[in-house]
């Protein structure tokens, strides 16, 4: 099969294509192409569609990043683009997607997505695809997407990964319009709830007003990045969420207020204490206050939508890396799913299968050591079974140690 003139051999290996530019402004933080990784599906999946936002936090203009944060969260889009987060320079002509799981080709770990075409747009613009050049980049491949099939598909399932979360729910939309118009086409967010820590919040609610100790105050990055990188003439941003929050547009990127202007399904994976949100664990710090918060903010947000959003919520401390590993039970019923079932169990109820349709079902996923209490993070490891990979990549990556030592 000849894909944008990459001939693609029997392989489990996605292939890198390079796209060229479909506007001046389409380019990476270095000004290398946007590119995508894929793999073509088979049999009963050749006309069903992954395609998965790659994530990596986001950057900012100033020539130094923001002290203290790690650069996994913000990062100098000066220091970024010198690296793969900022650059397609130096990606390799073939990527093993199935490391993660979500992109495995066989069917009893992947019983989803196995078959189908899998598509990994690569993030090199440090704006969740959503400044002018990320916006660009993101229609020149949807583009050459279009050409090699995408325009045939029966099935889109749109995904991302945090900052890859955010650009999913963005964008989704726009796939919606331009998929065919009998395809089934929902998203997928996985760990992609940033809390803006500013927010005014009834005291009804119960929940912290200020970021405890433990987060990362991350919404006046988001904020700053918002105002100086163009994300609101971009084109990128649902246009009625600009309208609702026209005072404070800003807010469009934050998931909390961007999901009841996506029109289009979407099913939202996410930890309470994603690990990504903490900088400290230690027991006086408030970790158990960011739970509480993310909840809060998350089922406010699928109240407040018309679309029939799904919510997955788990007490494990890890970001995102989880698909299919941990179970949550339906509010309305006991019986436990993992995220895939549950995910499944939504989708049906959208009348994509068999099932009647119910408005926003939440899944919730307890620690049975902890009797139940949510916002804590979960270190049983029949519950959350990569507790301590997981842990190890929290410091690595998020710590406040990994924010004073990665830069």
């Amino acid at each position: 099969t000849a894909v944008s003139g990459v001939w693609l051999q029997a392989s489990s290996k996605a292939v890198l294509v390079r796209v060229g530019r479909n506007h001046e402004v389409a380019q990476c933080l270095d000004g290398s192409e946007p590119a995508y990784y894929f793999h073509p599906g088979s049999g009963a999946g050749s006309r069903s569609w992954l395609l998965y936002f790659q994530g990596g936090g986001w950057c900012t203009p100033e020539a130094e990043s923001p002290p203290g944060f790690p650069p996994s969260l913000v990062d100098s889009c000066t220091l970024r683009s010198t690296g793969a987060l900022g650059s397609t320079r130096q990606d390799q002509q073939e990527e093993d997607l199935s490391v993660k799981r979500m992109f495995s080709q066989k069917q009893v770990s992947n019983p989803v997505f196995f078959n189908w075409n899998m598509v990994k747009l690569r993030y090199c613009d440090g704006a969740s695809f959503a400044n002018e050049a990320g916006h660009a980049n993101f229609k020149a491949i949807l583009g050459d997407l279009l050409r090699i099939g995408l325009k045939e598909a029966t099935t889109v399932v749109v995904a991302g990964c945090s900052a890859g979360a955010v650009a999913a729910a963005l964008h989704v939309g726009e796939i919606r319009r331009l998929a065919p118009a009998d395809s089934a086409v929902v998203g997928l967010l996985d760990s992609g709830l940033f809390p803006d820590w500013s927010r005014s919040i009834p005291p009804e609610a119960g929940v912290s007003t200020l970021p405890p100790a433990a987060a990362w105050p991350m919404a006046a990055e988001l904020q700053h990045a918002f105002s100086k990188r163009g994300f609101e003439k971009s084109g990128a941003i649902p246009p009625a969420c600009l309208r609702h929050h026209a005072a404070a547009p800003w807010r469009c990127i934050f998931l909390e207020y961007l999901l009841p202007f996506v029109e289009v399904p979407c099913f939202v994976l996410q930890s309470r204490v994603d690990s990504s949100l903490v900088k400290s664990l230690q027991p006086d710090h408030g970790v158990d206050l960011i739970g509480k918060s993310v909840a809060w903010r998350l089922h406010t947000a699928l109240d407040d939508s018309a679309t029939e959003h799904g919510l997955f919520l788990d007490d494990c401390f890890h970001h995102c890396r989880s698909w299919g590993e941990i179970s949550g039970s339906l509010a309305s019923k006991g019986h436990s799913q993992t995220q895939t079932e549950a995910f499944l169990t939504w989708w049906k109820s959208l009348g994509h299968g068999e099932g009647k349709a119910n408005r926003s079902l939440r899944w919730e996923h307890t620690c049975p050591t902890l009797n139940g209490r949510p916002g804590v993070p979960c270190w049983d490891q029949s519950s959350c079974p990569r507790t301590s990979v997981d842990h190890e990549f929290w410091k690595k990556t998020f710590s406040s140690q990994a924010g004073s030592s990665l830069r």
